[in-house]
């Protein structure tokens, strides 16, 4: 398992005893899961869409973030030829000027993973500013 939802960590924090006397369950779990990222065990923002997903493989977010940032002609990917012949014109825009289109990541964030944590994923990568949405255009 290399990523979580907050839900199910959640849920194993209970079966694990949490919370202890005095604390409620957010409030614990949050500290928790601020303590582990701090110590570089998981991945954990607590930012509104990033605060979703965590992430137990700090190399799962790189791959994800891999399909979206990289020099295309280098390092191609499986979803590469389909998303160039579906959105040709979207394809180029994100080749020539690095403009993502929402449509093309369906291609290349094939892997269920990836699109199952879409928001969390954008998110995170605006968080750290890979990624920057452009104001009455969806990404």
């Amino acid at each position: 398992v290399r990523r979580l939802p907050l839900h199910q960590v959640r849920s194993i924090a209970k079966q694990c005893g949490l919370p202890h006397d005095g604390l409620s369950l957010e409030v614990e779990l949050e500290a928790m899961l601020a303590h582990f990222h701090s110590l570089g065990v998981i991945f954990w923002l607590e930012a509104s869409h990033t605060r979703e997903l965590v992430v137990l493989d700090v190399q799962w977010l790189l791959d994800a973030m891999t399909c979206l940032i990289r020099n295309f002609d280098l390092h191609p990917m499986p979803g590469d030829t389909r998303a160039q012949r579906a959105m040709e014109t979207e394809w180029i825009s994100l080749c020539r000027s690095a403009e993502l289109h929402d449509g093309l990541l369906r291609y290349l964030w094939a892997n269920k993973e990836f699109a199952d944590s879409k928001l969390s994923l954008l998110s995170t990568m605006e968080h750290f500013g890979l990624l920057v949405s452009v104001p009455g255009r969806p990404v």
